[in-house]
């Protein structure tokens, strides 16, 4: 059978409701709404306040808003996550400490190797030189990398924990406890004061 197009009592937008659902959330404004079936006719009208959505509304609500709170997490984890990228030659990438350390002691090494060639081949100064440049510029590169290969692992971390104590449950609202009509407060009767000596006696 095809849905029914109705519309939420509240906002006015449209909510197409299966002929057998009875209770609805509308996605726009949020509203708890009761299915109402006249004949031919079918409305929509707000679920009492004192009686609390019925449960598959709360569901519904409590699964959107659990939906909703991963989805913000997300977002922001992703612009967080830009900061700890680095750009290179083709794109961006998340660091690693093991690939830091490596590509360091790689320009490390050539550096080194440089310098000696230059001095064993008696070259001018500036050619020792430009490999000790490389050398320092290798360690520079690599605790910097380093550095950020560690801030994003610990903010990862963060960002998982967080995500996974958001769970559905805690979306849902505590129905209040039905009153229990068979407990009453016991009381005596009301003390009435007595016209001849002025005190309280227990009335009889």
């Amino acid at each position: 059978m095809s849905p029914e197009t109705l519309n939420c009592n509240q906002c006015g937008a449209e909510l197409h409701v299966p002929p057998t659902t009875n209770y609805v959330a509308c996605m726009r404004c949020g509203a708890r709404l009761a299915v109402r079936r006249q004949g031919d006719a079918a409305y929509t009208e707000p679920v009492g306040q004192d009686q609390g959505p019925p449960e598959p509304v709360a569901d519904q609500l409590a699964e959107i808003r659990y939906q909703n709170e991963i989805a913000r997490i997300d977002r922001e984890w992703q612009m967080e996550r830009e900061q700890y990228l680095i750009r290179g030659r083709y794109g961006s990438y998340v660091p690693s400490p093991g690939g830091s350390v490596l590509g360091g002691m790689v320009v490390v090494v050539f550096g080194i190797i440089w310098t000696m060639m230059a001095v064993s081949m008696g070259a001018p100064l500036f050619f020792p030189l430009f490999g000790l440049v490389f050398i320092f510029l290798g360690i520079g590169v690599s605790l910097w990398s380093h550095s950020k290969a560690v801030s994003y692992r610990e903010a990862f971390e963060r960002y998982r924990r967080r995500r996974a104590s958001v769970r559905p449950e805690n979306f849902r609202t505590p129905r209040p406890a039905p009153p229990d009509e068979n407990i009453r407060e016991a009381r005596g009767p009301a003390p009435r004061q007595s016209p001849a000596d002025g005190r309280f006696r227990a009335a009889e």
